[in-house]
């Protein structure tokens, strides 16, 4: 990606879905893969709306899919995420911000070494709000 970090967006924001289904490694199920892509669509839809963030990926592990965007600001993240989420009110998520002026969680989680990628792991998004 181009300009990492890049200035205009400071936050890092992470929407942390637990799946209902998942596969017996974690992953996602034939059944919830469309619900997936659905949510990753009304979460994007949602960030433009808002103006607020920009979509780095998504990490799915241990039966919970976590959705990682890069914010200019993060004092509307909440609304973004609520309005994204009341769509799916099956799933249960959490949410959160922080700040990340480096992309330190773009290089060292989503694009990171085998050895890096087991010392860093998403429990680093702290803040977090259970729904």
């Amino acid at each position: 990606m181009d300009g990492v970090p890049d200035e205009e967006y400071m936050y890092v924001g992470f929407v942390k879905v637990k799946l209902n289904n998942p596969k017996e490694d974690g992953l996602v199920s034939k059944e919830e893969s469309d619900d997936v892509g659905f949510i990753e669509d009304r979460l994007e839809m949602e960030s433009l709306r808002y103006r607020n963030g920009k979509y780095i990926g998504r990490i799915i592990t241990q039966g919970e899919v976590t959705f990682v965007y890069y914010l200019k600001m993060d004092f509307e993240w909440q609304n973004t995420v609520e309005d994204a989420m009341k769509h799916f009110g099956e799933y249960s998520y959490e949410f959160g911000s922080r700040i990340d002026s480096e992309w330190e969680v773009y290089q060292k989680l989503l694009f990171s070494t085998l050895k890096e990628a087991n010392h860093y792991k998403p429990s680093c998004l702290r803040q977090s709000q259970r729904n």
